[in-house]
């Protein structure tokens, strides 16, 4: 690989990078997308928001839903998140956690509901769904679309 990608990768893509991308490729051919612009912008929000790795993850990379909460927690009470108003990522009294999830993260419950009715898909029962790279990528197809909802 040369030219732009070997500045932005080290020169090669691994296998995972690939993997992740080839689900927004997919969508990008699905809906006949020629037009640069429109597959770029998705690609280099994911490489920003997923600090290269071109898989969904969690908020703060963690490993597991548990990892994220306690990170943000920790986060919260070090000053850490002074933009945040409300701690999106305590469990609510329906054991749910509305931290970021996805390629371009998703946060707050109305978020995930709003994205839901969009794509048809219960992210209100289960939020993790976010995290699986077909439907991450549509999430992504439609934050740059005329669909996007406002984030907090």
């Amino acid at each position: 690989m040369t030219g732009y990608g070997s500045s932005l990768f080290g020169g090669r893509l691994t296998q995972s990078q690939v993997s992740g991308m080839t689900p927004l490729l997919d969508e990008a051919a699905r809906l006949n997308l020629d037009d640069r612009d429109l597959v770029s912008y998705p690609l280099a929000t994911s490489y920003h928001e997923t600090v290269n790795r071109m898989q969904p993850v969690r908020e703060t990379l963690a490993s597991t839903d548990a990892g994220a909460v306690a990170e943000l927690e920790m986060a919260w009470k070090t000053g850490k998140l002074g933009s945040v108003k409300m701690p999106h990522w305590r469990v609510d009294a329906n054991g749910k956690s509305w931290f970021g999830r996805g390629d371009v993260r998703v946060t707050h419950e109305e978020n995930y509901r709003r994205m839901g009715e969009i794509l048809g898909i219960d992210f209100v029962g289960n939020p993790s769904l976010a995290l699986d790279s077909a439907i991450s990528a549509r999430i992504r197809r439609c934050r740059s679309s005329s669909q996007i909802i406002r984030l907090r």
